[in-house]
């Protein structure tokens, strides 16, 4: 009984409900630093890893390794980089390997992240014209265009999905603004590509070049 009372006096009930807290509080505490740390930890180890793939991709699509370029793309993306810029390098990689129903789907996520990108439209443009989509092809290079009357490119990918449908005329207007922008803006291999596509368009062989 007297060490029953003894440790009553030294640990009185409320006290010890009170240690008891302390404990437990200051144990949680100590848990939660450590799952923050952790998980700092990870993210710090994926963002790292998330570059380097990213980086990778770039370096390939430079020389043209665009099946290593994609892997490396996708693997940027699983690692968590979720950037209009991360969706339009897989989507170019993607056409260039001639996936263009993927290109058009990383593409729209790109707009989704940033609805304001005009060349992301102008790429989705080139990718719908080639899975023969040329109503939503013309609308993409509309859009462009509405953010950027001045976009010679999106003239001159319009321009080719109007000859595709044989509106020569509407075909031969997109020509003829992107080949003026062109040749303002110094861009003379372009300029050289859409005076050819006139050209042809002239004598009936719609079979224009893309920019």
């Amino acid at each position: 009984m007297r060490s029953q009372s003894l440790y009553h006096d030294i640990f009185p009930k409320g006290n010890l409900q009170h240690c008891i807290g302390v404990i437990f509080a200051r144990s949680r505490q100590r848990l939660m630093w450590g799952i923050v740390i952790a998980l700092s930890q990870l993210f710090l180890g994926c963002s790292n890893m998330r570059e380097d793939f990213s980086s990778r991709c770039v370096q390939q699509m430079e020389v043209k390794a665009y099946q290593k370029a994609l892997e490396n793309c996708t693997q940027a993306i699983i690692y968590g980089s979720n950037t209009a810029s991360d969706y339009v390098r897989r989507g170019y990689v993607r056409t260039q390997l001639g996936e263009y129903k993927e290109a058009i789907e990383d593409y729209t996520q790109a707009l989704f992240l940033q609805p304001d990108a005009v060349n992301v439209f102008n790429h989705r443009c080139v990718a719908y014209y080639r899975v023969g989509k040329y109503q939503e092809a013309i609308a993409d290079c509309s859009d462009a265009l509405s953010i950027k009357p001045d976009f010679a490119g999106a003239y001159a990918n319009r321009g080719r999905v109007q000859a595709a449908l044989n509106d020569k005329k509407g075909a031969l207007t997109d020509y003829q603004n992107a080949a003026k922008l062109f040749l303002k803006q110094g861009q003379m291999e372009s300029y050289k590509v859409v005076q050819e596509d006139i050209r042809k368009l002239t004598l009936e062989d719609p079979s224009p070049k893309e920019v």
